[in-house]
């Protein structure tokens, strides 16, 4: 995965900025997990491990 571009520090509100900041930090968050997710899935799929995938959905459910 390459690197996030610098963020831009040229917002005139210190709120806005703020607020951009935590919207980018949640979606970087979110974007990670999914990535992680994906990943185990596709290992659990090739291992053919249909019990694991269930409790791995129902965690994620939960």
């Amino acid at each position: 995965m390459t690197p996030a571009p610098a963020f831009p520090a040229a917002l005139d509100d210190s709120r806005a900025f703020a607020i951009a900041r935590a919207m980018l930090d949640g979606f970087d968050r979110h974007y990670r997990l999914f990535l992680q997710a994906s990943s185990e899935a596709k290992a659990r799929f090739e291992r053919a491990d249909w019990h694991g995938q269930q409790r791995a959905q129902a965690l994620r459910i939960e």
